[in-house]
């Protein structure tokens, strides 16, 4: 899948994950955490190890929980900036991941990415569906592309924030 984005030019792509891209999932799963790590009264190496550890606990659960989604790096210009991960039921998108490395962030990568999800959600007559911790700054995006937070159900508490978004009804 090849996405263009606007000013400046940039090409966008998704790829499969593999097996070599794991050391680029640590890393780009620790830059999500930068702000607490700095904070870590502990050695670079245990920091190191540590978001190796939570890096493939996060990845063993998604692919558990998901065994049929689709897993892709993103690449801008043919660089990996990211990942997107997407698992897709009849009726519902289920946007399980979306992260940019932060020299990606707020550059419209990631608004086309979920543009491109929701188009193919109004095709499909699909509503997408994402959890989002509530301070994360992505939550202002998804809301401007039009998702509203959506009660969990009650025996399934969290930290995080569901969001749906559904297309027009064709009247």
């Amino acid at each position: 899948m090849l996405l263009q984005t606007m000013s400046p030019p940039r090409t966008v792509a998704l790829r499969q994950v593999t097996a070599s891209d794991a050391q680029f999932l640590v890393q780009l799963f620790a830059s999500t955490r930068a702000h607490e790590l700095a904070l870590m009264p502990i050695a670079a190496a245990q920091k190191d190890a540590l978001m190796q550890m939570q890096s493939r606990a996060q990845e063993m659960h998604y692919r558990h929980a998901f065994p049929d989604a689709d897993y892709a790096v993103v690449e801008v210009d043919g660089v990996p900036a990211g990942r997107l991960y997407v698992n897709r039921a009849p009726h519902e998108i289920r946007l399980i991941e979306i992260t940019l490395l932060s020299p990606w962030r707020g550059q419209g990568v990631g608004s086309r990415l979920l543009t491109g999800l929701l188009e193919e959600a109004r095709s499909d007559a699909k509503t997408v569906v994402l959890r989002v911790a509530p301070l994360n700054p992505a939550r202002a995006l998804y809301e401007q592309l039009g998702f509203v937070v959506s009660a969990l159900p009650d025996d399934e508490p969290s930290i995080y924030r569901s969001m749906r978004w559904s297309p027009p009804s064709h009247s």
